[in-house]
């Protein structure tokens, strides 16, 4: 994908969006979303994914806007309610959700659901659309007594839904995996980092990394 001078991405999605799990990462005051009883805020590090990437997108286009609307434990049902309160007809949107559908009865044909309605706004008002997967998480986090469904399904999903709708779909499951492997470290190693999160779910600032500088090269 080749940008224009004036361009502007905005990353749609839950607290992996956000980029939760880094360290210096904080909320600020800034709603972002509002509904019913509850409201979202705007968080911000300059180590989460999102950051790095538009550092170094902006090297070669100074004039890229890069919004990250991602809410902290959102699932993919009130992402598609208040799509109107995040998305405001961005050049690029990168659609990151679904991690915290696996809480929920039914949780994955409603995140199927909810991303095919999503596209379709997105789509009617002229956007690109990216799809992309969570990274994986720990054993243990996967095994939570509240994990009704875990990771690998998610990715499903978002990868079958991609495919139906000739979307591109950064596949950061398959990257993390397939970066364990090379460097023969487990998942839980590279989940776990002086100063960050090390939740079992939430990237490390090496994931982070990885994250941004994969999500540069697939589109970019």
């Amino acid at each position: 994908m080749k940008l224009q001078n004036q361009f502007t991405i905005n990353i749609i999605g839950d607290s992996i969006a956000a980029g939760q799990g880094c360290s210096a990462f904080y909320q600020t005051n800034e709603m972002i979303l509002e509904l019913d009883d509850k409201i979202w805020y705007r968080s911000k590090s300059q180590n989460s994914w999102s950051a790095l990437l538009e550092q170094e997108l902006r090297s070669g286009y100074p004039d890229l806007n890069l919004i990250n609307n991602g809410c902290c434990g959102a699932d993919s049902t009130q992402i598609l309610k208040g799509l109107d309160q995040l998305y405001h007809q961005e050049n690029l949107v990168l659609l990151l959700v679904g991690a915290n559908n696996r809480k929920i009865p039914n949780g994955m044909e409603q995140l199927r659901l909810d991303l095919v309605s999503m596209i379709h706004h997105l789509k009617k008002h002229g956007s690109q659309v990216v799809l992309m997967t969570p990274p994986p998480s720990t054993i243990d986090n996967e095994n939570y007594p509240n994990r009704l469904y875990h990771l690998d399904k998610v990715t499903k999903i978002i990868r079958d839904t991609a495919f139906h709708f000739d979307l591109l779909c950064v596949d950061l499951y398959a990257l993390i995996h397939q970066y364990s492997k090379l460097h023969s470290l487990t998942i839980e190693e590279l989940m776990e980092e002086s100063g960050c999160l090390s939740d079992g779910l939430h990237p490390t600032n090496k994931v982070q990394a990885l994250m941004a500088d994969y999500t540069k090269k697939r589109i970019f």
